[in-house]
């Protein structure tokens, strides 16, 4: 009888664990993000990015900061879909320096030298809550900067209080141009602004660095500079084998932004 409990507790325990595993991966990929079309029907951010692109980038950023492959293409080719506040202050597309006769865009940095990142552009890790928990967590020394002290953040959830924030900041927007409340389709969609469970926290007026982190991007070590014509170079072996450990959670692929 004492076996025949065990082994339902054993089975029961496994069985949790595999519920448990997708819901994982879900949050992981960011497949839990969406919102409810006119007709009251749940859409994934991949629905909105094809049907409802504008409406996305203004009123979800946080659904595509992780998307580089969207952005990157969308910014080119529709530079007015971004028109909401969060854009205007964290431009991804123009964030990178040089290195090495070529210009790396700001995930390229995140991978090959994130120490150096950190020290000279930390602003680049704003909405970034993944890396920041994650990096912190292995690196602590490289959040002791001036501007982590006057940028604070929650290090075991380092984006809820930023997207918080944001989410404020969207509303009030709109509050104060309400002719952007239109959707571009002409429709209303459910959902609001952002909603009330996208965090966010302080981001200072302008990012600029400090002494400690350089005047110019490339400031600091390394520095280079030119500007090249490559956004995402390969990087060089001997640099790579320099820094061993250099990334954090991101990596530099394409197939996330």
């Amino acid at each position: 009888m004492k076996s025949r409990v065990v082994g339902w507790l054993l089975l029961c325990v496994v069985t949790c664990t595999l519920m448990a595993s997708p819901a994982m991966a879900q949050y992981e990929g960011g497949q839990h993000f969406g919102d409810y079309d006119e007709h009251h029907v749940w859409r994934g951010a991949e629905w909105w990015h094809s049907n409802n692109p504008e409406w996305m980038y203004s009123h979800h950023p946080e659904w595509v900061v992780e998307r580089r492959d969207w952005w990157w293409y969308d910014h080119q080719y529709h530079p007015d879909w971004f028109w909401a506040p969060f854009w205007g202050s964290y431009p991804l597309w123009t964030w990178g320096a040089p290195y090495g006769g070529a210009w790396h865009d700001y995930w390229w940095w995140h991978r090959y030298h994130p120490d150096w990142m950190y020290a000279n552009h930390p602003e680049w890790a704003g909405p970034y809550g993944r890396w920041m928990r994650d990096d912190h967590g292995r690196h602590p020394e490289w959040f002791r900067s001036n501007y982590w002290r006057d940028h604070p953040r929650d290090w075991a959830n380092p984006g809820r209080e930023f997207w918080h924030r944001e989410d404020g900041r969207f509303n009030n927007y709109l509050h104060e141009h309400p002719e952007r409340r239109s959707m571009p389709s002409g429709e209303k969609h459910a959902g609001g602004a952002r909603g009330p469970k996208h965090a966010g926290g302080a981001r200072g007026p302008k990012h600029v660095g400090g002494p400690e982190r350089g005047a110019h991007p490339g400031g600091g070590h390394p520095n280079e500079a030119s500007r090249g014509h490559t956004q995402h170079a390969a990087h060089p072996e001997q640099h790579r084998a320099s820094h061993p450990a250099g990334g954090g959670a991101s990596g530099g692929g394409s197939k996330k932004k």
